[in-house]
C-alpha cells in the first residue's frame, strides 16, 4: 500500500470510512484469536482423550506424549494472552461499531476525536489483517478501485478468519 499525498481536506465520508475500517480490523483480529484458541482447545482435548485411552490400553509412551502436548498447549495459552487479546479486540470492535452508528449525525471533528480516544486503547495488529480490513472496507463503500493486492500470507490468514 503506497501513501499518497492528498491535496484536499479529508471529508466526512472518509472519516466515517476510517471508523468502519477500524471496526472491521478489530472484528478480524478477534475472530483470528478466537480461532487460534479453538484450535488449541481442540488439540488439547484430543491429546487428553489419547492420553486417557493410552493409559487404559497400557500404552505409556503415547500417554506421556499426549500429556506433554496438553502441558505445552496450556502454557502457550497462558503465556500468549489470547483470552485478553480476544476480549480487547471485541471491545474495540464494539466501540468502533457504536461510533459508526452515530457518525452520520456527528461533525467530522467529533468523529475524529472519539476515534482517536478509542485508538488510544488499541493493541498490536497483524499487518495482513490490516490489509484485509482495508480491502473489505473499501469494497463495502463501493470503491473496488481502491483495493490493494495482498500477499500469500494475507490470503492464508483470510482462510483462518
Amino acid at each position: 500500500m503506497t501513501e499518497e499525498v492528498r491535496d484536499y481536506l479529508r471529508s466526512h465520508y472518509e472519516a466515517v470510512g476510517d471508523v468502519r475500517y477500524h471496526a472491521r480490523l478489530h472484528y478480524l483480529h478477534a475472530a483470528f484469536y478466537r480461532r487460534i484458541r479453538m484450535v488449541m482447545a481442540t488439540i488439547s482435548l484430543m491429546s487428553g482423550t489419547a492420553s486417557f485411552a493410552s493409559v487404559v490400553g497400557n500404552y505409556p509412551l503415547i500417554a506421556s506424549v499426549a500429556g506433554v502436548v496438553i502441558a505445552v498447549i496450556a502454557v502457550l495459552d497462558a503465556v500468549s494472552g489470547l483470552p485478553d487479546k480476544v476480549f480487547s479486540h471485541q471491545s474495540l470492535y464494539k466501540r468502533f461499531t457504536e461510533l459508526a452508528g452515530r457518525a452520520a449525525k456527528l461533525e467530522m471533528d467529533a468523529i475524529d476525536a472519539e476515534s482517536a480516544a478509542i485508538e488510544a486503547d488499541e493493541t498490536g495488529e497483524i499487518e495482513s489483517l490490516r490489509l484485509r480490513a482495508y480491502n473489505d472496507s473499501v469494497l463495502s463503500a463501493g470503491r473496488p478501485d481502491y483495493v490493494v493486492p495482498v500477499s500469500f500470507l494475507a490470503k492464508l490468514l483470510s482462510l483462518i478468519v
